[in-house]
């Protein structure tokens, strides 16, 4: 009797802070965690995700075509309200993804207060296929290494 072949399901994995992102797949494979093109973001100007920004509170002038302002004046927005809006972006970007059907299962690895970001906006279609979730911040996290530390949160 012809042994069958398992399907195999593509894992997403977002790993992000409130400033940079990036999404990693794997196709089944034990360890095999890879980057995927165009899959990195980030915000601009003055924003490094490499250390930390500091209170909620902070005020922070960036571009943002969504406020309809004087051409002259840079807006002023919350810090918290661009990390909002960046969770948004991601958002847009999984559901796009699962819309063309890039992947069966989603984690999510983040800090707290960005996963709770991520997980307002996302929609009840990605929510469904989210695997499994950390509150840690891997963004550090070279991709060769992150196997060990996604792994674990998969569904077999």
């Amino acid at each position: 009797m012809p042994r069958r072949s398992k399907r195999v399901m593509n894992t997403w994995a977002l790993i992000a802070d409130g400033t940079w992102a990036r999404i990693v797949i794997n196709d089944g494979r034990a360890h095999a965690w890879a980057a995927i093109d165009g899959m990195v973001f980030g915000s601009a100007g003055e924003f490094d995700a490499t250390k930390d920004i500091g209170a909620d509170d902070q005020i922070h002038s960036v571009e943002m075509p969504e406020l309809e302002r004087d051409a002259s004046e840079t807006p002023v927005v919350p810090l918290r309200t661009v990390k909002t809006l960046f969770a948004q972006q991601l958002s847009d970007v999984l559901a796009g993804g699962l819309e063309a059907g890039a992947y069966e299962r989603l984690i999510i690895a983040a800090p707290p207060k960005m996963l709770r970001d991520l997980k307002l906006c996302l929609s009840a279609k990605v929510m469904s296929r989210i695997a499994g979730e950390s509150n840690d911040d891997l963004t550090k996290v070279p991709v060769g290494d992150l196997g060990a530390h996604l792994e674990p949160m998969q569904l077999v």
